[in-house]
């Protein structure tokens, strides 16, 4: 079952999500991952904004393996990785909210 490992980092840690990128290329072309966005978020008053990374992971196992490697590495201190486990949700569960 697929997964996605969200990442979370300051906004302008050029070097941070450059390595992150690069990671995704190599997983990409072993079909191991796929980029799913970059977005960034604005944090509460006084706090900085965020920027997020998420990457589609081909299994939960290799996500939180990433994740537990890459929390290891000492370039990416301010990173905070989250795994999320994805689900097939079928058309017929949400085609009603589309069309009452």
């Amino acid at each position: 079952m697929a997964a996605l490992l969200l990442c979370e980092l300051p906004v302008g840690n050029r070097e941070a999500r450059s390595w992150i990128l690069g990671q995704v290329t190599l997983l990409a072309s072993r079909a191991e991952a796929d980029l799913k966005f970059v977005g960034s978020e604005q944090g509460q008053p006084g706090e900085p904004p965020r920027e997020m990374i998420a990457i589609e992971v081909a299994s939960i196992d290799l996500a939180h393996a990433l994740r537990s490697a890459w929390a290891s590495d000492g370039r990416l201190p301010s990173i905070d990785m989250r795994v999320l486990q994805l689900h097939a949700v079928p058309r017929a569960e949400f085609s009603a909210a589309l069309f009452p």
